[in-house]
């Protein structure tokens, strides 16, 4: 039941906006706290610190399971995000212990169970969005993909195993790009990005990129116009079958996130946290590691 609550909850904090993000004036300086919205509950946090195995510093979101957030503003062209999962630093930790150390001695809030989620949407049609997706495959690697209209797209870098509707499914989506990234433990990629680009000859596909521990550039997906999902020789990449969302690239798009990551050991741990580092947006970089006022980006709405 909780679970069920959880992904309801999930479903709408990406949809509903939050407020703090409208069509005010755009000041000339803002806080980096203001870049953020969050419903109430959530806290965000500009030039945090968070100890333990894994030190992280920047522009920190915390909230509990269900919790949703929003960047305050409307983005055209091309955009990094780059940013660090957070976790509690469990007590007596034993370097030598695999997963099962976290289990024992205590755990991480980005540890087996739940997702974390980034809704792209249209900024002036809300009804059309995708969902980023990262999803710990086991205690050690985590997959990342898109969830469009439904669909779980599934590649492994450009190419397709899968793409079966979400309903019905059961654990992991066979197929998915098993990323060597991963939330918590040992050895893992501490700062990760995905980045929404316009590719093709016209510059009107979107595309949706990732990183991986190993600091491989792969793209999960390509809006890009084609009937069929299958192997498209005469381009010599991959046609994913899906629709060009024209509207983001005319009306620009907004970005979302939430963690329906429930603990089943500690309630306060409810909710994978999440650091943001720095986003480029068109060319342009916003280091968010700092706590002092920064000029406001293009993208910024008050």
């Amino acid at each position: 039941m909780r679970r069920a609550i959880a992904s309801l909850l999930l479903t709408a904090v990406c949809l509903i906006p939050f407020a703090g993000c409208g069509d005010g004036g755009k000041p000339a300086s803002v806080t980096p706290e203001q870049l953020i919205a969050a419903e109430s509950g959530t806290s965000v946090t500009a030039g945090k610190t968070t100890d333990g195995l894994f030190p992280q510093t920047g522009l920190t979101v915390e909230g509990g399971a269900g919790y949703g957030a929003a960047f305050c503003g409307v983005f055209e062209g091309t955009t990094r995000f780059e940013f660090a999962f957070l976790g509690q630093d469990p007590n007596g930790w034993d370097a030598e212990n695999d997963a099962d150390g976290w289990k024992q001695n205590g755990e991480s809030n980005t540890v087996g169970r739940g997702s974390f989620r980034f809704r792209i949407a249209d900024a002036q049609n809300k009804s059309e969005y995708f969902d980023i997706v990262y999803e710990n495959e086991s205690d050690w690697f985590m997959e990342a993909y898109v969830q469009y209209k439904g669909e779980v797209i599934l590649s492994n870098g450009n190419y397709i195993y899968d793409s079966r509707p979400v309903s019905g499914q059961q654990g992991l989506h066979e197929g998915a790009f098993a990323m060597t990234c991963r939330k918590a433990g040992r050895e893992r990629k501490d700062t990760m990005f995905f980045e929404i680009g316009w590719t093709g000859l016209k510059e009107d596909v979107l595309t949706v990129s990732v990183n991986t521990y190993y600091n491989e550039y792969v793209s999960l997906v390509r809006f890009d116009g084609t009937s069929a999902m299958q192997p498209d020789i005469t381009k010599g990449m991959l046609a994913f079958g899906l629709p060009k969302l024209s509207g983001m690239l005319e009306h620009g798009y907004t970005v979302s996130f939430s963690s329906d990551y429930e603990s089943e050991y500690d309630s306060a741990n409810d909710g994978t946290d999440i650091c943001f580092k720095q986003i480029e947006n068109a060319g342009n970089r916003l280091d968010l590691t700092g706590t002092a006022r920064v000029e406001a980006p293009a993208w910024y709405q008050a």
